[in-house]
């Protein structure tokens, strides 16, 4: 047995904080969901983290003209996004 946390909500807009006692199976249910947010949201940032870097090199190429620097810049960004 584990001890976990309920709320209860009143009809006034509180939530108050309860410890309940739950089962293992309950707690690693509980653990295992929250990886996969923490995993999907990572990911999410990883992809935010490479278009940003994407448009700054863009961004960049054009702001100089460097044609080479462009081609290399977006291949360089396409492989890191597709790796």
């Amino acid at each position: 047995m584990c001890i976990g946390r309920k709320y209860k909500a009143f009809k006034d807009g509180r939530r108050v904080e309860q410890k309940v006692i739950i089962s293992i199976v309950t707690a690693k249910r509980r653990m295992l969901r929250d990886c996969k947010l923490l995993k999907k949201l990572s990911l999410l940032f990883e992809f935010v983290h490479r278009v940003i870097l994407f448009v700054f090199y863009y961004s960049i190429c054009n702001h100089f003209n460097f044609q080479q620097m462009y081609q290399t810049s977006v291949s360089a960004a396409l492989r890191v996004s597709l790796a």
